[in-house]
């Protein structure tokens, strides 16, 4: 294997000349730069890729000159420095910046990406005392996310033969129910993930035991909640399929507090050991899955150009099957539109431009313009305050129920098993006339 592809582009030439006379100081030199990775930053992450970038961070704000903390990185200098790919890149900034702990900042002509990690904040999670994640925060930072989340589940339904089967948006589960498990009852402290407290979304009659899926029968789940409940009998799509979590390549390095996991190739009957999950998953990235996969891509991808580049970058994205899945409902999406269809395809990129680009992420035309109306339709109408709807409804909470509330403790928790089934009911209403609202603008 040449040494240069191993070793940061920049001292290549360098490290070679090492190489050809001295292989020991070649070894050296290629070791010279150990990064400290703190486990905790793993921990209030969720993610061991949030907590390689943070700790490179950490490193960079404690030597910066800046007065306020920015330093400047390329997405070069940290994949040199971590070895992060592109994709684990923009996964870790998305959780950091979800979590309020770095941030981004743009200066300069041309314009360069500066970051600065918040030292209060990041004081305060270690604690235990930072502010949870919101539902704004997630469908700001999540959107591309929960867009290709619902698109793969509802692709996946209609596959597994379901009977009722509507075009759910994640986002809108978030919009009615928060960001709270409805299994536990605990807040959902992260964004959409397949470990630990991370973001889910369960069917709650499974697909399995002949469930839909609908916006009433999916509710935002705790990963490890979700884990827990399929564990024991044969799950529903989202615990089949990774809990709709995270990218194959992400999946590895993430915080993980339990000892099993499924992988997104397996059906998920019985909970397997470590060692048979990591088998599981070393071989869901051997080449002849991954070159699987491409084909089946390939095949609806309408421009048949430079195979053979789009192969080379297909083997270094190497995505899941979750994300095999996300990228040819995009492709299906996207030659639908305009832009591909005009002068017999004329403008659709190359596969591998497309590809290295990460065209699958990208917001199809008008979809920004038609979820800018939708905002402004859900502002008209008010937002479900569980509380005053009870007090409307149900004669309220009574003064210990209210205390508790004010306290701290999750609604869910306080209330009687009457006013939890009251509630449940008016947020149905409420969702219904939300999902009438927006089936109103589909027409439009």
């Amino acid at each position: 294997m040449p040494v240069k592809d191993n070793i940061p582009a920049r001292k290549s030439k360098a490290m070679k000349e090492l190489h050809m006379d001295d292989p020991d100081q070649w070894l050296r030199e290629v070791l010279d730069r150990p990064i400290a990775y703190h486990v905790s930053f793993a921990r209030i992450t969720g993610s061991a890729v949030a907590g390689l970038m943070l700790s490179q961070a950490v490193y960079w704000s404690n030597r910066t000159r800046d007065p306020e903390g920015w330093f400047y990185k390329t997405r070069e200098d940290w994949e040199d420095e971590t070895g992060l790919t592109r994709t684990e890149q923009e996964r870790a900034r998305k959780i950091l910046g979800s979590l309020s702990i770095m941030e981004e900042k743009r200066r300069g002509v041309p314009a360069k990406m500066f970051y600065r990690v918040n030292m209060q904040v990041l004081a305060d999670h270690l604690r235990g005392v930072a502010r949870e994640l919101s539902v704004d925060d997630v469908l700001r930072i999540f959107a591309q996310t929960l867009r290709g989340l619902g698109r793969a589940g509802h692709m996946r339904a209609v596959k597994a033969g379901v009977e009722v089967v509507e075009n759910v948006e994640y986002a809108d589960v978030l919009r009615v129910y928060g960001m709270t498990c409805h299994i536990c009852g605990e807040p959902i402290r992260y964004g959409p993930g397949s470990r630990g407290d991370q973001l889910t979304f369960d069917h709650v009659t499974p697909i399995s035991s002949g469930g839909s899926h609908t916006l009433d029968n999916l509710r935002p789940a705790h990963a490890r909640c979700n884990f827990s409940k399929h564990s024991d009998a044969q799950t529903s799509l989202l615990a089949v399929s990774k809990l709709e979590g995270l990218q194959q390549a992400d999946k590895s390095a993430l915080f993980a507090p339990t000892n099993t996991e499924t992988t997104a190739e397996t059906t998920a009957e019985t909970t397997e050991t470590c060692a048979a999950d990591a088998a599981q998953e070393r071989a869901s990235n051997d080449d002849d899955v991954i070159m699987a996969r491409f084909d089946r891509w390939y095949a609806v991808y309408p421009k048949k150009r430079s195979k053979q580049a789009a192969i080379r970058a297909w083997k270094k994205i190497r995505p899941s099957e979750q994300l095999t899945e996300q990228m040819i409902a995009a492709t299906e999406a996207w030659k639908r539109t305009e832009d591909w269809t005009k002068q017999h395809g004329k403008f659709i990129p190359y596969p591998a431009s497309w590809l290295n680009a990460g065209g699958w992420e990208d917001q199809l035309p008008g979809e920004q313009q038609h979820e800018q109306q939708r905002e402004q339709q859900q502002r008209a109408l008010d937002d479900f305050d569980p509380i005053a709807f009870l007090e409307r409804e149900h004669n309220g909470l009574d003064d210990d129920q209210l205390a508790r509330v004010n306290a701290g403790a999750p609604l869910e928790s306080v209330l009687t098993d009457f006013q939890k089934q009251h509630l449940h009911e008016g947020r149905m209403r409420h969702a219904m006339r939300r999902e009438m609202m927006r089936r109103s603008q589909d027409y439009v």
